[in-house]
């Protein structure tokens, strides 16, 4: 895994690379990782706010409101 990766950022970094891009794919890609990486860093995040922070459609991802 490259340095950009998230173990070096933060989950709520990842999340925003992840609902910009709507894809954990596009995401991990951008940032040198897998898409389960990408995926538990989310449900970190989701975890530590207590709330879902996206809407997961299939292959797409979407920022909840």
């Amino acid at each position: 895994m490259k340095d950009s990766g998230p173990s070096r950022l933060g989950t709520v970094e990842v999340f925003c690379v992840a609902a910009k891009a709507q894809s954990f794919t596009a995401a991990a890609t951008s940032l040198g990782t897998t898409p389960s990486a990408i995926s538990k860093a989310v449900q970190r995040l989701e975890n530590r706010l207590g709330l879902t922070s996206v809407n997961k459609m299939s292959s797409s991802v979407f920022a909840s409101r």
